[in-house]
């Protein structure tokens, strides 16, 4: 028979391995408990005893925290691993030791476990002779003047949490006429009257081809005749006649400004070509004539010039 006993050590081994008792064959157990912590690597596991055969166990708690090392391990309970017992009012701490098989039958919460009224009120006829207030784990009270077997010193009790199922929030959608009361009071109510530049384009001068007088051996190669007026462009004109001369004939013919639009309309000129070329290459133009009727007069003045030399 074992009564009124306690362990608080840490308890570690293999097989069979419990916070008070590991193995237990046919003991009488009362009034005991055990709160160090259980290591084990095998089978048949309990944080008061690991295997119990024929024992009768009967007021006792466990508090220890199990704590397994091993690989498929089995027959580990919060109470006794392996039982084949007679239990009675016995019980383990379920909050440290979660998820157990044995809960339903021997878990009390750590709460419980430091509340006087678990081992009291709450067994009615069965009660343990304990007094004291609630805080804390019990104890054996060893004293010789003491009234009870049992003593909880007062302490303050863990709060336990509640769970809190969190309500889902359905968002709610704003309806199209209330944005529209949200925009009209962001936006001012006064009427602002946006007044737009007036732009005027400049008036463009586009360049006329530049005139100029051709002398008597220029005039010569191009059948324009001595005299005449004649413009210089950079691109042969569609429609009109025209004859290709270079710039350096042009300041031959006693022309020392060449001003020459890019195109017809431009108002970009080349003067004097406009470019720096490498020696031996000269810029070339088109010269084309002022008045048509220049032609026809050229042609007379051949035929009359020919006439004399006869």
């Amino acid at each position: 028979k074992i009564e009124e006993s306690y362990s608080t050590g840490k308890a570690t081994g293999i097989t069979g391995v419990g916070g008070f008792i590991g193995q237990d064959g046919g003991s009488e157990i009362q009034n005991v408990y055990s709160s160090g912590e259980v290591v084990a690597s095998g089978d048949n596991v309990g944080s008061l005893m690991g295997q119990a055969d024929g024992t009768t166990l009967t007021n006792s708690y466990s508090s220890g925290k199990i704590t397994l090392t091993g690989s498929n391990q089995t027959n580990v309970k919060g109470l006794i691993g392996n039982v084949d017992a007679t239990v009675t009012n016995s019980f383990y701490d379920k909050t440290v030791n979660t998820g157990m098989s044995d809960e339903t039958s021997y878990g009390k919460s750590t709460t419980e476990l430091k509340t006087l009224a678990t081992y009291t009120t709450a067994l009615a006829d069965a009660a343990w002779e304990m007094g004291g207030a609630d805080g804390n784990y019990a104890t054996l009270d060893f004293r010789e003047d003491r009234e009870n077997i049992w003593v909880m010193a007062e302490g303050t009790l863990p709060v336990t949490p509640t769970p809190v199922t969190p309500t889902p929030v359905t968002p709610t959608l704003t309806p199209e006429k209330e944005i529209e009361k949200v925009i009209t009071t962001i936006v001012n109510n006064q009427q602002i009257n946006v007044v737009l530049p007036v732009v005027t384009a400049p008036v463009m001068n586009f360049a006329p081809p530049q005139p100029i007088v051709l002398n008597n051996n220029l005039a010569l190669r191009l059948g324009i005749p001595e005299g005449a007026s004649v413009s210089l462009v950079s691109a042969p004109q569609s429609g009109q006649e025209s004859q290709r001369v270079s710039l350096n004939e042009i300041t031959s013919a006693g022309v020392n400004d060449t001003r020459i639009a890019l195109g017809g309309g431009s108002i970009i000129e080349l003067v004097n070509s406009g470019v720096s070329l490498p020696e031996g290459v000269d810029q070339e133009f088109y010269v084309v004539k002022n008045d048509v009727t220049d032609t026809s007069n050229n042609k007379n003045n051949k035929n009359n010039k020919n006439k004399g030399a006869n």
